[in-house]
């Protein structure tokens, strides 16, 4: 009975997180008049895609100050899926997406999706599966907001 009401607590606890996380993340859209339709928790942060503005944020909670990023998606040179591994175990260790900018002036963004020494370790496969799935969500998206600011370039001539 107790064990019970030991996860019964910790489900609550994480749902209750979930759900601040989510509020923030729907008023920062809000107020920024963001479209989101793709958005996940992932490791007590948020990543989201607004496809009809081409905008990428994330919301990293890492510090005590969280922080919002919002990116024009066709400002991304690149987005890489970082698989880190322990030296001495050879396992993964971190799951991470590394996002590079054209502009040299905006610091690259890396968004862990999974640190071995923070996470289960059966959880490293579905990390990585997120991982890659936002991985070709921000690649087609950011392809395609180059080609339609491309495409409004030419129009306006």
């Amino acid at each position: 009975m107790i064990v019970i009401f030991a996860v019964w607590i910790k489900v609550n606890k994480t749902t209750k997180e979930k759900g601040i996380l989510m509020k923030k993340f729907e008023d920062f859209s809000i107020q920024n008049n963001l479209a989101i339709d793709k958005k996940q928790v992932v490791r007590k942060n948020v990543i989201g895609i607004d496809r009809l503005n081409f905008k990428l944020v994330f919301l990293d909670t890492r510090s005590s100050k969280w922080k919002f990023h919002l990116i024009d998606m066709e400002n991304i040179l690149s987005c890489n899926l970082i698989k880190d591994r322990n030296k001495t175990t050879n396992y993964i260790s971190k799951i991470s997406l590394h996002c590079r900018f054209e502009n040299e002036a905006i610091s690259d963004i890396k968004f862990a999706f999974y640190d071995e020494s923070k996470d289960d370790q059966f959880k490293t496969m579905r990390s990585f599966k997120k991982a890659f799935y936002w991985k070709k969500c921000i690649d087609i998206f950011s392809e395609t907001a180059r080609l339609s600011l491309k495409k409004n370039k030419k129009i306006a001539v």
